[in-house]
């Protein structure tokens, strides 16, 4: 019986498959087009690991919000994005102007409560140089937990009053989401001399002329460049 049950182990571990060493690796040993393979499968998990991050901003909050939708404007062509790790939800590009950007994710809608946080920023950055113009744009993923189709209004009326008074920007990440996206498929084009398009989004009372930032000269694909 002993025999036997040594037998059994011997026969387990026989049949444990060994790990590939590294050498197994080298191009000598490709076969058939294997080389294309392995370039066709690095191309799709790097496309994949842009596509994951990027769906950040539909569900994230706090710094991972943050990084995330700052990930996603860093693919954009601004001449500068900057994620402020120090602060919870702070980001900054450097463009035509200097835009501050207040990200929140929220499990309702967003109120003047979280608006004043970018007032705030605001009046630090313009106190530091008043000549500069500077840009407040609040970005919110609202109702976080829920498929886009089912959420509700993002701003507050009073809100979306306070903004407008300060001349702030108001863009929700799904909105961001759909600019993004049809920016890598295409959709969406670049052409320095075009006027700048507003595409139709869900954000409430916003303000088609700065919402330049995020269209950036871009024109859909099937509106003719007006120059």
């Amino acid at each position: 019986r002993i025999d036997t049950i040594k037998t059994k182990i011997l026969s387990k571990e026989e049949s444990i498959s060994s790990i590939a060493p590294d050498w197994i690796g080298n191009s000598k040993y490709y076969l058939m087009n294997e080389e294309e393979l392995i370039k066709q499968k690095n191309k799709i998990e790097k496309d994949l690991d842009l596509s994951n991050t990027s769906k950040k901003i539909l569900y994230e909050s706090g710094k991972e919000l943050s990084k995330a939708v700052s990930f996603v404007l860093k693919l954009l062509p601004f001449k500068e994005v900057k994620h402020l790790e120090l602060d919870e939800s702070d980001i900054i590009i450097i463009d035509e102007k200097l835009y501050v950007i207040e990200v929140k994710g929220k499990k309702e809608f967003a109120n003047l409560d979280d608006l004043r946080q970018l007032l705030d920023w605001y009046m630090r950055e313009k106190s530091k140089d008043e000549t500069k113009n500077v840009k407040g744009i609040f970005c919110v993923n609202h109702y976080k937990d829920k498929d886009i189709d089912d959420r509700k209004e993002p701003f507050t009326e009073s809100a979306v009053e306070f903004a407008n008074n300060n001349n702030f920007l108001l863009i929700t990440t799904p909105d961001l989401f759909k600019i993004f996206r049809d920016y890598k498929s295409n959709k969406i084009h670049i052409d320095e001399n075009a006027i700048a398009r507003p595409i139709n989004l869900s954000v409430v009372k916003i303000n088609p002329i700065d919402l330049q930032i995020f269209v950036k000269k871009y024109h859909r694909a099937d509106v003719p460049v007006q120059v």
